[in-house]
């Protein structure tokens, strides 16, 4: 397609196409380099945001304060449950490592969070499972050994 940018304002590609009737349209584009300003002859290089937008989230994200109040947390590997240490799934959010043959991947209801990595004894009182709802099976509370913490 033959296009013609007219303005990259603040950095944003906006472009006219001679074949293609209609106004001029504003492309997701960041400038990376170029000679000026939209001048004839001196092509401006961009980049497709798109193309970095997993690398552009993992940056942002990076950003964010780690919420682990813990020596160290890992990634969670999925979603299953989470157990809860108050009714209506409130209170404490921990992960029960037994779960699939004690397999090492920690999981929370969502696959949201991050795991502890110290094992705990926890008395809990609901969970929520994939689906989002929550379940207060033991009023009186469920005391387990091998409890991770999640941390969001």
């Amino acid at each position: 397609m033959n296009v013609q940018v007219i303005a990259d304002p603040a950095g944003r590609l906006v472009w006219a196409s001679p074949t293609l009737p209609g106004p001029a349209t504003t492309r997701s584009a960041s400038r990376a380099g170029g000679n000026g300003c939209a001048r004839p002859n001196y092509p401006g290089v961009y980049s497709q945001v798109s193309t970095f937008a997993p690398a552009i989230q993992a940056a942002a994200n990076s950003l964010t304060p780690n919420p682990c109040r813990e020596a160290s947390c890992i990634a969670l590997g999925g979603a299953y449950i989470s157990h809860y240490t108050g009714a209506d799934c409130t209170g404490t959010e921990s992960y029960y490592t037994p779960y699939f043959g004690s397999d090492g991947i920690r999981r929370s209801w969502d696959g949201g969070g991050r795991a502890g990595t110290v094992l705990r004894t926890v008395t809990n009182r609901s969970w929520r499972g994939t689906d989002g709802r929550c379940h207060n099976d033991w009023p009186g509370g469920n005391t387990l050994s091998g409890f991770v913490r999640i941390y969001r």
